[in-house]
């Protein structure tokens, strides 16, 4: 997952991260800006799938997403 820094929009790199259910992924993240220096946490979430796959995990059950729709 690639983010920005909150505070000066530079790049942020994942110092550490360690999954905190099956569904729900906790990192800290470090700014590459050395001038900068904030540090952040983001808490990523699956909340559904595009495609479920061929072994499926009983001990969640994730919607499949819609496609989205482009207007023209």
């Amino acid at each position: 997952m690639r983010l920005r820094c909150p505070e000066c929009g530079s790049r942020a790199g994942t110092r550490t991260s360690r999954s905190v259910s099956l569904t729900i992924t906790e990192a800290y993240f470090d700014c590459a800006n050395p001038e900068c220096g904030c540090r952040f946490k983001v808490l990523a979430e699956i909340v559904g799938v595009k495609m479920h796959g061929d072994v499926p995990n009983p001990l969640i059950a994730l919607p499949v997403l819609k496609a989205k729709v482009t207007e023209q």
